[in-house]
């Protein structure tokens, strides 16, 4: 019997669940999950930054379409409201034809 407790002490003690694995793996992991180190945090701030500058350089990007979007939405407007008021205005159209 004794060696059968034996026998589950040394699996508990091998098993991946036991404090002493987690805390040699918690010592081993230096990444920058880990807020406890400084590089870990100038990596995280400086892709934060990055992140962003990126944000807001596609911000700006999409903003900078949108606006010549618009300005040649403007022009077809522009264009198509000019030539309905010739053709409306045409001295055809006031003899009763078709324009």
């Amino acid at each position: 019997m004794s060696k059968s407790r034996h026998c589950e002490g040394e699996a508990f003690n091998n098993s991946p669940f036991t404090s002493k694995n987690i805390s040699i793996e918690r010592h081993h992991s230096n990444d920058s999950t880990d807020p406890s180190s400084s590089t870990a945090k100038n990596i995280y701030k400086r892709h934060h930054k990055q992140r962003l500058y990126r944000s807001r350089a596609l911000a700006r990007v999409s903003l900078e379409q949108e606006r010549y979007s618009l300005v040649i939405t403007e022009a077809r407007i522009a264009t198509l409201s000019a030539r309905a008021r010739r053709r409306y205005n045409s001295p055809a159209l006031a003899r009763g034809m078709r324009a």
